[in-house]
């Protein structure tokens, strides 16, 4: 070996870590094999006029790191193979004790200045309250930085409070220096940046309070640091000292300004009231919406308003919704006139009838036997009545013909009852109820309902009005009807009556209702059912929208509380 190069870094950045010899001046052909071997991550293997180049990538931790390239005198294949072995085993060696450097720098202790913070937080997380947090907070401080005094402020409601003074656990919020320190507090975040005085450079900003804290107190050197809860800024800590901290002390508390705000308003809102939480949380919602941004959430409260007034000025009509069917205005029904069977039946429910068209017949045949006996008896009193004629006995014709008379009346009332037993449509229209042809044979009792008829025309509406829509229902009120048959055609209709008698259906109460049609339709059949609304007037918005809601809870508070 003529040359050997150690080149340490990464590609383009190499920098020579050994060589040999000494005070030779590494050949540039030795040390561009050792950049392509970096590059590539190869064994680079290249003839030069002064001998032959051998160039070994160089990695720690599996990450390449640099490179070592050897000048050999001329030799055979077996001769450089040979050197590039040992050459790479010797890299393991090399490789180890970079390692065991690299781990020696890692874990080295650390300065007692920079396990500061790691320190406070730690103690800071263990504290029992944010007032114990703040306390450990400025005395740790005004230890370990060699400060006069540290004072800690958080914001309430607008204004800063000072909660902690190193040195000092009991202090007066009315002394003159705890408002110097608010002030000074205070002015540090009214211009949101980290006030130092004297003043180093300038900057354009104020400390008028700075300064009056120091010349009152006697501090030769002051700092107020803004505490942030993100980007909110909480509070304010402000450090007293004969002298400027150095570079590395003002990277700790720039870090702890960073990291302890936030922690301290966590800690202060667990132990806030639900009140407190709560004016909190308004607060910091309202500084958001009257900030810069935030559109959305502007956007948002700008569509509540609009609703909310469109609630409580905007009017629509009220309308009371209720069940409605078609009824006849009048209708007619057909019983039976005495007992019997029924024998024929020539209509039924839906059939449109004319009056005088037979409906049904009862089985007539006891009748007629009666009636046939009733008339034998009349011609047998007849012929004894006129024996008696050519007898001249008066009283005998007196009794003959009081029974011809009553066997008389006995077949004219028969006569009736057959009369009974067809049973006739009564007047023209259609038959709404009664079906007989199921039950030809079928025993009927006196007075028993077999039909009923609704005329052609004259309809009436009847609606099923809730019991706590009701009040609102009154006589002239007009209204709208659309039926389930009829579904694109309003029926308008005027109210009538409404009928006082409560009736209970699917779990509710109802009032009928009954409205006169405006006008008549030849497409409307009795039965017909539908929708129906009753006009009542307008009202605002909101009330149409939340009335039953707030009649419900008014009606439970009563009944719960009074």
């Amino acid at each position: 070996m003529t040359q050997g190069l150690i080149l340490w870094g990464r590609p383009q950045r190499l920098k020579p870590l050994a060589r040999w010899p000494e005070a030779a001046v590494p050949d540039p052909a030795l040390q561009g094999c050792a950049e392509q071997a970096l590059t590539e991550q190869r064994v680079v293997e290249q003839p030069s006029p002064s001998g032959h180049l051998i160039a070994v990538p160089l990695c720690l931790h599996a990450k390449p790191c640099g490179a070592v390239a050897l000048m050999l005198s001329e030799r055979g294949a077996e001769g450089r193979q040979a050197a590039i072995r040992l050459l790479q085993w010797g890299l393991n060696w090399l490789e180890l004790l970079l390692s065991r450097k690299a781990l020696k720098a890692e874990t080295a202790p650390l300065d007692p200045l920079h396990r500061l913070p790691l320190m406070l937080l730690q103690r800071l997380l263990a504290a029992g309250s944010c007032q114990a947090a703040a306390d450990l907070l400025v005395s740790e401080l005004a230890g370990q930085l060699g400060c006069q005094r540290v004072s800690l402020g958080l914001l309430q409601r607008g204004q800063v409070r000072v909660l902690a003074l190193s040195h000092n656990i009991n202090f007066d919020q009315r002394t003159q220096l705890m408002r110097q320190l608010s002030a000074a507090m205070a002015e540090s975040l009214d211009q949101n940046d980290q006030l130092c005085y004297p003043q180093q450079g300038r900057d354009g900003l104020i400390r008028l309070a700075h300064q009056q804290l120091a010349r009152l107190q006697g501090a030769d050197w002051l700092l107020t640091l803004p505490l942030r809860d993100g980007r909110q800024a909480i509070g304010a800590l402000t450090l007293e000292r004969s002298a400027p901290l150095d570079s590395r002390q003002l990277e700790v508390v720039h870090y702890l300004g960073e990291t302890v705000g936030r922690l301290l308003e966590t800690r202060r809102l667990a132990e806030q009231s639900w009140s407190g939480r709560a004016w909190q949380a308004g607060r910091h919602w309202l500084k958001g919406l009257v900030g810069r941004g935030g559109w959305s959430r502007k956007l948002a409260l700008l569509a509540v308003l609009a609703l909310l007034l469109a609630l409580a000025v905007y009017q629509a009509p009220y309308r009371v919704t209720a069940d409605a069917s078609i009824e006849g205005e009048i209708s007619q029904v057909v019983v039976a006139a005495q007992e019997g069977f029924i024998a024929a039946a020539g209509a039924r429910a839906g059939d449109r009838v004319e009056q005088g068209r037979l409906l049904a017949t009862l089985d007539d045949r006891d009748l007629q036997l009666e009636r046939l006996k009733w008339l034998s008896q009349r011609e047998q009193y007849l012929k004894e009545y006129n024996g008696a004629l050519a007898s001249y006995d008066r009283a005998q014709i007196s009794i003959l013909k009081a029974q011809m008379e009553q066997a008389q009346a006995q077949i004219e009332l028969i006569d009736q009852q057959l009369a009974r037993s067809r049973l006739l449509a009564p007047i023209d229209g259609f038959i709404v109820e009664g079906d007989l042809s199921q039950s030809i044979g079928a025993p009927v009792e006196r007075g028993q309902v077999l039909f009923e008829i609704a005329p052609l025309e004259r309809y009436r509406v009847v609606l099923q009005v809730e019991e706590r829509d009701v009040a609102a229902v009154a006589v002239g009120q007009s209204g709208q009807l659309r039926l389930a048959s009829l579904p694109d055609q309003p029926l308008a209709f005027r109210v009538q009556r409404v009928v006082p008698v409560l009736t209970s259906a699917d779990g509710r109460n109802y009032y009928r209702v009954e409205a006169e049609l405006a006008a008549e339709l030849d497409q409307l059949r009795p039965g017909m059912t539908g929708i129906g609304k009753i006009d009542i007037g307008q009202r605002r918005l909101g009330w149409l929208w939340f009335h039953r809601a707030a009649d419900s809870a008014r009606l439970w508070a009563w009944s719960t509380w009074q």
